[in-house]
């Protein structure tokens, strides 16, 4: 029968036909893989007796009773067999399968003639050749699926080990040639608490072309993804694509869906090596302005041939800044040969500002007095250090003499 159209708790299987003969026919798989997560008992096993005024979708009724000698006990009783047998059949709503040996059950051993009320269950069941030596099972979605089965061992795992074939039924988004790739199943998995067929929207795992939410492309953007996968409706547009950069053509640039080229050329994270006036090239990144005074260190000389290292932009003014230590002829002129030790760069006009040689300066007071001092001073300020004795008159009355004291004083402070 079609046995995975039915699901947990369609099932029940009646053994123990007799009661007081212990069952000893065969143990039954009838718990398929799939029901074996579920939490309340897949097939429910009573004896005829305890059944009896209740009923199922499917019944297998199990005829404890197969020997040889064609023993039945009150399975071939006139009296009790009839009633058992009448509460066995009539407890299915959908199917019954009967599984026992017809032979032992139908002839009686002692009299070699048929049971009357076995022979009424039998004789149309043969007649309509529902009577054999197996059970058939056919694949519920794939008819021309057919398997036999001559023992428990027969009986598949699974509606995919019964049929083998792709399940081919139409998933549900609704796509046309969108059908299911999974080896024929039944029932997969709870959907909303009840068996789902595992066909639902998000079950199909056919690959579709989509256009992301936004995308500005022209034409649109299409991408591959799964026919169940919604992540495009909520994530933004993942093109890119190389382009030339707007600013330098030979830099290219990654422009992504939502951008310009121009915004793109932004991003540029190339070197800009452009020639600048000087010779050497730009350093700076593509998007910003070429520098307007190179920085890169070059060696120069100055007019001494001291060589410096300066930022090529300073080149020009390497005498200025050249800190090489030269010796100037110092030029205040009080000792032609005096000879100064400072900075290249400071020339020889400033170095002789701070000369420590000593010389004798001319008192600007009276020229006949001396005074000595260093050569970085003047005659006003060495004169100021004059010890010779000088007569100052008063400058508070005229009526007072005139007063001696020393040169570099002067008036006022005598």
């Amino acid at each position: 029968g079609q046995a995975d159209n039915f699901s947990a708790g369609q099932y029940r299987v009646l053994d123990r036909l007799d009661r007081r003969c212990p069952a000893d026919f065969v143990a039954l798989r009838l718990r398929p893989v799939l029901l074996e997560s579920y939490s309340e008992q897949a097939v429910a096993v009573q004896t005829i007796d305890r059944f009896q005024g209740d009923e199922n979708d499917v019944v297998i009724v199990s005829f404890v009773r197969s020997n040889p000698e064609g023993r039945t006990g009150y399975l071939g009783s006139s009296a009790e067999g009839p009633n058992r047998l009448c509460v066995a059949q009539s407890r299915a709503r959908c199917a019954t399968i009967f599984v026992g040996n017809a032979k032992c059950l139908e002839i009686d051993s002692k009299t070699g003639q048929k049971r009357r009320h076995w022979a009424a269950l039998l004789d149309p069941l043969r007649s309509r050749a529902c009577l054999g030596l197996a059970l058939p099972l056919v694949c519920p979605r794939h008819p021309q699926i057919q398997c036999r089965m001559l023992s428990g061992a027969d009986i598949p795992d699974s509606q995919s080990a019964l049929c083998g074939q792709p399940c081919g039924a139409q998933m549900g988004c609704g796509v046309t040639g969108h059908l299911c790739q999974r080896p024929c199943h039944g029932p997969t998995g709870l959907e909303g608490g009840i068996l789902g067929t595992g066909h639902s929207e998000l079950d199909c795992s056919h690959r579709v072309k989509r256009i992301h939410a936004g995308c500005k492309g022209d034409p649109q953007h299409e991408f591959e993804y799964q026919c169940r996968d919604r992540r495009y409706q909520s994530r933004p547009c993942p093109f890119s694509e190389e382009i030339p950069c707007a600013r330098n053509l030979e830099h290219s640039v990654t422009r992504f869906c939502q951008q310009s080229a121009d915004e793109a050329s932004l991003k540029c994270a190339a070197r800009c090596l452009k020639p600048l006036a000087c010779g050497h090239l730009c350093r700076l990144a593509c998007p910003e302005d070429c520098e307007t005074t190179c920085k890169q260190t070059c060696e120069f000389k100055c007019e001494h041939h001291h060589p410096t290292s300066l930022p090529c932009w300073q080149g020009p003014e390497v005498n200025q800044l050249c800190a090489a230590s030269f010796q100037f002829d110092c030029t205040r002129g009080n000792l032609p040969s005096h000879k100064i030790c400072g900075r290249c760069g400071e020339g020889a006009e400033e170095s002789s500002k701070s000369c420590r040689h000593r010389v004798t300066f001319q008192c600007v007071r009276d020229s006949t007095d001396s005074v000595e001092g260093e050569c970085s001073e003047d005659a006003d300020s060495a004169s100021d250090r004059c010890t010779a004795s000088i007569w100052y008159p008063c400058l508070r009355s005229e009526l007072h003499a005139h007063i001696e004291g020393t040169c570099g004083e002067g008036q006022a402070k005598a």
